[in-house]
């Protein structure tokens, strides 16, 4: 459950990111922020395919 949760909210931020993105808005915070949902999102996946 917590993973699903996790995962759309990746893919919610990472929208919102990528939209932030093509108005030139995007600063070096939201990019941290993208990187750690992206890894924590990957770790937990693998944790679960393992």
């Amino acid at each position: 459950m917590l993973l699903y949760l996790l995962c759309s909210l990746g893919w919610v931020f990472g929208y919102w990111v990528v939209n932030k993105h093509q108005q030139n808005n995007l600063n070096a915070f939201e990019v941290i922020m993208l990187l750690v949902v992206w890894c924590v999102g990957i770790i937990s996946f693998w944790q679960v395919v393992k």
